[in-house]
């Protein structure tokens, strides 16, 4: 019974999530460092491990590149002191992905920026409810515009000036006058001129495509595919 008891609490031991744990970044909570931390997950296999620092994510970065590196999962977050009515009290708060890191990250400074200089960081509690209003409409905004710049705009513009435009144009002038002249007002209606070589450049070969195939379908594929590749660049690059 006794043995039974020992290998139910190892399996236990190392499949428990610890969720808040306090590095020395959590000034006279804890004084676990993050490589002894590394170390015993690596040493007892701990599947993951979740920082819980109060009022900051100082070790967020350090913790989950150390972390990882051992094979254990890193979870993170911070408890942030909410004041509900007179009430005041620590509230425990973790990223399941990007988004709600950059949420938590946007909390935390809020409660450090919103508050005058005597009071201890706080946040309302009605801040998570509106953080999370304002999340949405975010993600709204973006699939709105992801529409557009994939969809739409690809469409109208290959309409306008492949489907009309050069049309009208090649049957009064020639065919390469027709081109130039219909790629060069497709660069300019874009408003960037460090862009706007690329996006002649762009347009001659949709242009050329259209008068091969005679169909506006692959230039409205291939603008497609080139705005999602640009929004890629942009992005990552930011």
């Amino acid at each position: 019974m006794v043995v039974s008891k020992t290998l139910m609490s190892e399996s236990q031991f190392q499949n428990f999530n610890h969720l808040k744990i306090h590095s020395q970044y959590s000034i006279c909570e804890g004084a676990i460092k993050i490589d002894d931390l590394k170390d015993f997950s690596k040493l007892n296999k701990i599947k993951s491990l979740g920082l819980c620092d109060t009022t900051n994510l100082c070790g967020a970065l350090e913790f989950a590149e150390k972390i990882s590196k051992v094979g254990s999962q890193p979870i993170i977050g911070t408890q942030i002191n909410f004041k509900y009515g007179d009430t005041t009290g620590l509230l425990p708060l973790f990223a399941l992905d990007e988004e709600g890191y950059k949420r938590i990250i946007k909390l935390s400074s809020f409660s450090f920026l919103d508050n005058d200089e005597l009071s201890q960081p706080h946040l309302n509690f009605d801040d998570l409810s509106q953080i999370n209003d304002n999340f949405k409409s975010t993600l709204l905004e973006d699939k709105i515009i992801l529409i557009h710049v994939l969809v739409i705009a690809p469409i109208v513009e290959e309409i306008i000036f492949r489907g009309y435009m050069y049309r009208i144009l090649k049957s009064r002038i020639p065919i390469i006058f027709a081109m130039i002249i219909s790629s060069t007002i497709f660069s300019l209606i874009h408003y960037n001129v460090l862009s706007y070589i690329l996006l002649f450049v762009l347009s001659i070969f949709l242009t050329y495509i259209y008068e091969r195939n005679g169909s506006i379908i692959c230039p409205i594929i291939i603008h497609s595919l080139f705005n999602l590749m640009m929004s890629g660049l942009i992005i990552y690059g930011n």
